[in-house]
């Protein structure tokens, strides 16, 4: 039982971190695309471009307040997680002496 609760929060700890990395890859492809388009110099090719998607709307100072409540909560998780991780490790190498 011992070895299943630090294996179970190392599978949360990946699962939360591929759940933040998976929008913020996305976010950083759009952030790119914008950033090339405006230093593509104003020709007819780059004027035939199609326009960039709309930019999502402005974040309000509660949607903000949320997010950093997450990304702490995720923070503490994780640290959670790599304690018990150390912890179990340490119990099973003295177990073994």
């Amino acid at each position: 039982m011992l070895k299943l609760r630090p294996r179970f929060l190392s599978a949360v700890d990946r699962l939360l971190g591929a759940a933040v990395d998976v929008p913020t890859a996305w976010l950083e492809g759009k952030s790119k695309e914008i950033r090339e388009r405006k230093t593509l110099p104003l020709t007819e090719e780059t004027k035939a471009l199609p326009a960039p998607a709309e930019e999502p709307p402005l974040l309000t100072h509660e949607e903000k307040l949320q997010d950093v409540a997450a990304a702490r909560e995720i923070r503490k998780l994780r640290n959670k997680g790599d304690v018990l991780g150390f912890a179990a490790d340490d119990l099973a190498a003295n177990a073994e002496t």
